[in-house]
Formats: structure tokens, sequence, C-alpha cells
């Protein structure tokens, strides 16, 4: 589910923020997570409580021209926001970085300025999310 806060350095501030304030990097992202799970899958540990929010690596953010994008965890951030939209949870832990240009550039392919994100490598997963969503209706995500 992506790494730990440590492999980016001490560089940062460690606050919370709402998902909705953040903006994507990335014009697309696979629909797995690189510990394997698929998105369907964490989503799911998520919302039974299996995996808690509090053991996610908070996503690392740098702000551009006054906005927060996720330099790092854009699929986590997706998840996020489905969770904020149906009234799962409100703010996540993110690491607030200094702009670095470099590092921001490499990540940055968003076509619409990092407001929305496309799902690749499985047409039905944004279904299966949102179906698996609206049946935890309700579950409650503590953070």
């Amino acid at each position: 589910m992506g790494n730990t806060a440590s492999d980016y350095g001490p560089n940062g501030t460690i606050t919370e923020m709402r998902p909705s304030e953040l903006r994507f990097t990335q014009d697309s992202v696979s629909c797995n997570f690189q510990d394997g799970h698929s998105m369907d899958e964490t989503l799911r540990m998520v919302l039974n409580g299996s995996i808690p929010i509090s053991r996610i690596p908070p996503l690392v953010v740098m702000n551009f021209e006054g906005s927060w994008y996720v330099v790092r965890g854009n699929r986590r951030l997706y998840l996020y926001q489905l969770l904020e939209r149906n009234g799962k949870l409100q703010f996540v832990k993110v690491i607030q970085q200094n702009f670095d240009n470099n590092v921001f550039k490499k990540q940055f392919t968003s076509k619409n300025n990092g407001r929305s994100i496309r799902l690749r490598g499985d047409r039905k997963m944004k279904r299966r999310l949102n179906e698996i969503i609206g049946d935890n209706s309700g579950l409650c995500v503590v953070m």
C-alpha cells in the first residue's frame, strides 16, 4: 500500500488534511498497490477494519501554485476521496514537503490540474469500488 513516511526523508511537516483539498499529480494509476492488493480489496479491508487507516502510510504532498498535490500516494488519495464523499472519513495524515521542482516534474502527468485520475488495468474497478462503498454504508471508518 505504498511506502513508509521515512522513505521520503526527514523533511516535511506531518499534519491532517481533507482528501478533497488534495490534487493528483498523475494522469492515471494502476488498480493494484505495490503490495499486490487491488484497490477494491484494500477498500474492503479498510471498511471492515482489518486495515486501520492509521496503519496506512501518510500521503506526501507539495504546494504548487496554491494547491496541494500528492507526489506519493495517488492511489491512496483516490480511495480516501471516495471514503470522504461517502462520509467514511474526514481527514488523512499527510507529510507536507517543501516544493521540489525535480520531484514534482517527475510525478506530474495530470492533464486536468490534478482534479481527477484514471484507473488503469481493470475497466470495472471504478464501478466495483462504488458498489463496495454503497454496500458498506452502515460501517464507519475511525481515524
